[in-house]
C-alpha cells in the first residue's frame, strides 16, 4: 500500500480553535475557508486509498487468470467493466459521463456490428436543390401563366420523394431586388404541395409590366418546412395585355417596313390614327421623313397636327421613332449589311504595325 499524507495529523489542523476566538472576521473566514479545504482533502485521500486497494485486488485476480491454462474470457470483460463503473473520486461533483459505461455491453454490441451479416453502408446526407420544368419567361398581364413543374432534387440528381407535409410557396421579385408580391393576383393562396418529389404551380397571374419593376421579375420559391434554400427563377417579361391583343411588337427586330404604325411600340391607336389622317400608316412611311436639323419645322407640322393636348408624343420621342423606322426600312433595303450591325458583333480590322512606321524604318530594321 502506498503510504499517504494525514492531513489531520498536519499541525496547521490545531490552531483553528484558538484562531476562531478572535474577533477578525477576515481571519475567520480564511481559516473556514482553509477547513473546507482540508475535509476536500480528507476525502479525495479516502476515495484514493479505496481505488488503490480494488486496483490492488484486481492485479491479483490477474495474475492468478494469466497463470491459469485457458483464460476466462467473460472474467475479462467483466473485471474490466467492473473498473469502469467504479465512481469518480468526488462521488458528489457533477460528471460529464451520466451513465457508467459497460464494457461488455460496448464489445458485445462492436462485435455484433463487425459481423458481416449485419454490417449496411451508412447512408451519405443528401443536400436537395430546387428544379424548375416548363416555366414561361415571356409573359402578359392578367392572363393565368402557363402551369409549370417545381421538382426537389438531391445531390446526386435523382427525385427526392420523401416530401410528405411539404409545400412550395412562390414569391415574386422585382429588377430591384424586392419582394413586390403585390403584384401577383391572389399571392396568399399561392402554395402547392410537394407530392413525391414534385408541385404543380397553376393560377399565377401577374398584375404589373415588368418594364417598370426594374426590366424583369423572378419568381421565388420557398419549401415549407425548411428543406431547402430558396430559389430564383429565370428573368421573366411581362408585357402588358393590350401588347398581346393589339398584336404590339416588342422591338423594332420584330417589325417589317410595310407593318402597320399601329404594331409600332409607343404609337397608340389614337396616334395611329391621327398619322394615318396625314398619310402615314406603314413604318416605310415614317422612314421617308428627314431627320435633319434644317427639317425640323417639317416634323413639328406634324407633331402639332397629331399631338393632342399634353400628350406624350414629344419632339424627342418622333425623332426617336423616325430613326426606329429608318433602321427597319434600311435592314429591309439592305438585309445582309444591316443584319450584321444588329446581331452580331463587329470585328476588329486587322493591326499591322508595320504601317505605323517610317517607310525606310522596315528596310533599316532588315539591314541591321
Amino acid at each position: 500500500m502506498i503510504p499517504f499524507l494525514r492531513l489531520e495529523q498536519s499541525p496547521m489542523y490545531e490552531p483553528v480553535a484558538d484562531y476562531q476566538q478572535q474577533q477578525d472576521p477576515a481571519v475567520i473566514d480564511a481559516w473556514r475557508c482553509i477547513n473546507e479545504l482540508q475535509q476536500t482533502f480528507l476525502h479525495f485521500s479516502k476515495m484514493t486509498d479505496e481505488r488503490l486497494a480494488r486496483m490492488e485486488s484486481n492485479i491479483s485476480h490477474i495474475l492468478s487468470s494469466v497463470s491459469s491454462p485457458q483464460p476466462n474470457t467473460v472474467y475479462w470483460m467483466d473485471l474490466l467493466s467492473d473498473n469502469l463503473e467504479r465512481p469518480a473520486p468526488f462521488a458528489d461533483a457533477p460528471s460529464p459521463v451520466s451513465q457508467p459505461l459497460s464494457l461488455s455491453a460496448t464489445i458485445s454490441e462492436e462485435l455484433a456490428l463487425s459481423s458481416p451479416k449485419s454490417m449496411s453502408p451508412i447512408p451519405e446526407p443528401r443536400k436537395c436543390t430546387l428544379q424548375i420544368v416548363g416555366l414561361e419567361t415571356r409573359w402578359y398581364t392578367k392572363r393565368p401563366l402557363t402551369p409549370f413543374r417545381v421538382r426537389v432534387i438531391d445531390s446526386r440528381g435523382n427525385l427526392f420523394t420523401d416530401t410528405e407535409g411539404y409545400t412550395v410557396c412562390v414569391h415574386l421579385i422585382s429588377g430591384h431586388e424586392i419582394q413586390v408580391d403585390q403584384y401577383l393576383a391572389n399571392a396568399e393562396t399561392l402554395q402547392f404541395p410537394l407530392v413525391s418529389g414534385e408541385a404543380d404551380i397553376t393560377g399565377v397571374r401577374f398584375l404589373a409590366v415588368s418594364s417598370r419593376n426594374g426590366g424583369h421579375f423572378n419568381m421565388k420559391f420557398t419549401v415549407t418546412p425548411t428543406l431547402v434554400e430558396p430559389m430564383l427563377s429565370e428573368p421573366i417579361n411581362v408585357l402588358s395585355e393590350r401588347l398581346k391583343n393589339e398584336h404590339k411588337a416588342e422591338s423594332i427586330l420584330d417589325l417589317n417596313a410595310d407593318d402597320s404604325l399601329a404594331r409600332v411600340p409607343g404609337i397608340g391607336k389614337k396616334y395611329a390614327a391621327k398619322l394615318a389622317e396625314q398619310g402615314l400608316h406603314t413604318v416605310r412611311d415614317l422612314a421617308r421623313i428627314d431627320t435633319s436639323p434644317g427639317a425640323r419645322n417639317q416634323r413639328l407640322d406634324i407633331l402639332n397636327a397629331v399631338r393632342r393636348d399634353r400628350g406624350a408624343l414629344t419632339e424627342a420621342k418622333l425623332v426617336e421613332l423616325l430613326r426606329d423606322a429608318k433602321v427597319v426600312a434600311k435592314r429591309e433595303d439592305f438585309p445582309e449589311p444591316c443584319a450584321k450591325r444588329l446581331k452580331q458583333p463587329t470585328e476588329e480590322p486587322e493591326f499591322d504595325v508595320t504601317k505605323m512606321l517610317h517607310p525606310n524604318a522596315f528596310e533599316f530594321s532588315t539591314l541591321c
